[in-house]
Formats: structure tokens, sequence, C-alpha cells
């Protein structure tokens, strides 16, 4: 009896390892999945949660309503302009054809949450026609309530105002909160919510992306959520983070992923009055050049990650890389060390005060592989929250961490600057952090190794899969 139950239990697991095999796209994690679902007896549930690919239904009915959003947008004689007009422009570091060159007008960097949070009420606050909001957490907390307030205001005053949040990232927020501001005809979107807020199968997939656009004319990118912490209010020390503040052409970019993030969660399709009212005529005065890159667990492609790939192998003098988060896979892992074989000069700016311990010692753990090869490492004294990224005369800032989670799982987004100028002004706050941090060196090492041992021993287990 006890054999014929042995060779059941066997048999099933060989037919679920083979779904595995066929879903799992990536060599690197096949093994890890393997033994996780032939060993553990609940080791195929936790690879549908966490391991699996977007499934292909998924993704046909986010392509679908992303394609509808996009031919209605390209009609616009606007937007067509501005993409017409990009057609001229010379190859950079990073030629990516599935995004547009675009012109900034004007480029403001603010630096911590707090700059950033009344920067945008200001905006807001003097916004004419709509207000478009995309973070992965928007907390009922006193800085969402601050929020909330401004929201309400605005569209009482006849402002359309709508949020996407996700559903992972802001799950303590109340209904209750929702409920509110929906009485004020503001729309909401839960990114890839549940029926069930218990249990949801697409946890994996998170829309990790902060975008804000306004009037069509101004729009905010960077790592900032609406979340008290992300505004100073913390325990983890300073809570430094960047969002930056762009006008021109480049509006269009952002508006427009953002409006197919919207509406490639409903059923209804985008009307002309939105084109009209999202796309107005901007004047371009270009100064400065950029592209707004995304990527997703949609799309094979992963361009933001296949970019700094370029990025890292072009570069000639320098590479800084300021995250919360550095988790690499090998490719990304050996281009970085083949950057420093040739003389470029490779930073990492990490936190010095964590607010994940395991994750922070697995970056710990590959920060200190890169300053045995040579990178030189500083750690923050606080919390550092920025995603930031030098390559010589190209700056990226955005909401990706250089982590595989933000390359290949979430939904994320970067806006890479080209101009000396604007880039400057990036390189004067990733200067000023540096001042406030600890530079490591082999007794600062021998501290952390000490102090995250149980972390360091867990990276070795999973350090195939990372």
């Amino acid at each position: 009896m006890l054999l014929k139950i042995f060779f059941i239990y066997v048999f099933i697991k060989t037919v679920l390892v083979t779904v595995v095999f066929c879903y799992e796209k990536h060599n690197s994690n096949r093994m890890f999945w393997f033994v996780c679902v032939f060993i553990l007896p609940m080791g195929f549930f936790i690879y549908v949660v966490f391991g699996n690919s977007l499934k292909f239904k998924q993704r046909k009915t986010i392509t679908k309503n992303q394609k509808i959003v996009e031919n209605a947008i390209r009609v616009n004689d606007n937007y067509r302009k501005i993409s017409q007009s990009n057609k001229g422009y010379p190859s950079c570091i990073l030629n990516n054809k599935n995004f547009n060159f675009c012109n900034i007008n004007s480029m403001k960097v603010l630096s911590g949450g707090k700059n950033f949070f009344n920067s945008l009420i200001y905006d807001i606050q003097n916004a004419k026609s709509s207000i478009n909001l995309e973070f992965y957490i928007f907390s009922d907390d006193v800085t969402g309530m601050e929020l909330a307030k401004n929201l309400i205001s605005k569209s009482k005053q006849g402002v359309k105002v709508r949020i996407i949040f996700d559903g992972f990232g802001s799950f303590d927020t109340n209904y209750k909160f929702w409920g509110k501001l929906k009485k004020y005809n503001i729309e909401i979107v839960s990114f890839f919510s549940s029926k069930h807020k218990y249990i949801n199968l697409k946890i994996n997939y998170r829309n990790h992306r902060k975008i804000v656009v306004i009037d069509g004319k101004i729009a905010y990118v960077g790592g900032v959520n609406i979340r008290d912490d992300h505004m100073n209010m913390t325990s983890f020390g300073y809570w430094q983070d960047l969002m930056i503040r762009v006008t021109g052409q480049i509006v269009y970019e952002i508006q427009d992923v953002f409006l197919k993030d919207f509406f490639c969660n409903l059923n209804n399709k985008i009307s002309q009055n939105d084109i009209e009212m999202y796309f107005p005529k901007i004047k371009s005065c270009s100064n400065g050049l950029a592209k707004f890159v995304i990527s997703g667990p949609n799309n094979e492609k992963k361009h933001i990650y296949t970019s700094y790939i370029s990025a890292i192998n072009k570069a000639k003098n320098e590479i800084i890389f300021e995250t919360p988060y550095l988790i690499l896979d090998r490719k990304i892992y050996y281009a970085i060390k083949r950057a420093i074989k040739r003389k470029v000069k490779v930073v990492l700016i990490l936190p010095k005060n964590p607010d994940k311990d395991l994750v922070y010692s697995f970056s710990i753990k590959y920060a200190h592989k890169l300053f045995i090869c040579g990178a030189f490492v500083y750690l923050y004294n606080g919390f550092l929250h920025s995603k930031v990224a030098i390559f010589d005369d190209c700056a990226s800032v955005g909401s990706c961490n250089i982590d595989n989670r933000s390359f290949k799982l979430n939904f994320e987004d970067t806006l890479f600057m080209y101009d000396k100028y604007n880039v400057n002004k990036i390189k004067k706050i990733i200067d000023n952090d540096i001042k406030n941090s600890i530079k490591v060196d082999r007794k600062v090492v021998a501290n952390l190794q000490t102090r995250y041992k149980v972390g360091f021993f867990m990276y070795n287990i999973l350090k195939y899969i990372l």
C-alpha cells in the first residue's frame, strides 16, 4: 500500500515538474523550482504564486487593451507631430528603438520626499483639467489623507482625477479611503487586484511605478511613494529619495504609459475626449533630450534590464548605482565586473540602515564581491530609497531597483537623460549623498559579515535563483 502511494506521489510530482519545465523561462531558476516542487508538499503552490511567468491570457488581455489605447492616442495630431520630430535624433549610449527620443523643456530635481510632496501639492492646486497619479504604495496615513484632501478639492472644481495603485503595495490601505475618493467622482484602479483581498495569485507581478501627470504638461517620475515614511517620518533615520519634475514633449510619453496602465485594467475604452484633454499642444524649447523606458512581465523584452546592460558595456569613464537593493544575475554582474577591468570607475551607494534585513544582506554580499573587484562602495547614513544610475553623461531616474525583481517581475519605469546640464543636476545630488555616507573598506566589510552572517548563509543557499 505504501509503495503504491509512493509511486502515485512520484508520478504526480513528475507531472508538476514537467509543467514547471514548460513554463519556467530562465534556466538559472529551473533547478531551484524543480527541487522545490518535487520535495516540498506545497512546492507547486509556492511556484504558482511566486515563480511562474505571467499567464498567456493575462498578457493577451493587457496587450489588447494597451493596443486600443495606443491606436486612440496615435491619431492625436499633437502626439503624432512629436513622434515624427524625433526621427532625426542621433544614436546615444542607449538606442532602444521601442521608445521615442523626446525634448525636455525644464527639469527640476527633488531630493527627499518632502520636497517632492510640497511641489506635487502646489501643482495639484494649480491643475486646470486633469490629474493622473500612479503609485505602488498609496497609504491612508497623514500623507495620503493630505493628498486626498487636495484631490477631492480639485475634483469638486471639475478637474478629472484618476488614480492607479498596486493591489499588493497598497494592501494595508482601507477600502473606506478609496470609497471616500470615489464619492467625489475620482476614478480609481487597483492594478492586478483580486476579488478576495487575502488570496491573489498575481501578487508576484507588481506595478512598482511612481508616475504623476498634471494637465498633460507636467510630469513626475522617481522613487517616492505616498506614505509617511517616504516623507522622512521613519525609524530608519533620514529617508533619502529622488523624484524629478519635467515639462516638454517627454510628458506625452509618460502620459501614454499612465493611460495604458489605467485602461488595461478596465473593460471600457478610452474616449476621444480623454485624448484631447490628456495630450494638449506643447511648445518645445528643447533644454534636454530623454527617453522614458518601461518594462514588465507582460513583455519578454526586459527593456530596462537590457538597456542597463548595454549602457554598462558602453560606459568609458564612470558607472554609478544608487539603490536600496542590489541583487544581480550573472549577466549584469559580469558586465559590471568587465567594466571595472576596463578601468571604468564603478560606484555603488546603498543604505546603511536596511528596511529588510535578509534582502539587505544579499545586497551587501553583491556589493562586497564588486568591492573586491575594485568598485567603490558607500553606505548612506540613513535609508536610501533612490533609484538612480549614471553611465558617463547619461542618467537614469525612475522606479527600478538594481535587482531581479525590478528587472524581470515588476512593472517599472525609468527616465534616461542624455544632456550634460540635466545629468549634472543628478550628479550633484549623488555627490551630496556620498558626503553623507560611509566609505566601505575592509574593516567595514568585516563588521558587516559578522552582523549579517545569517543572511550571508542564506545567500549561499539561494544565490542560484537571485
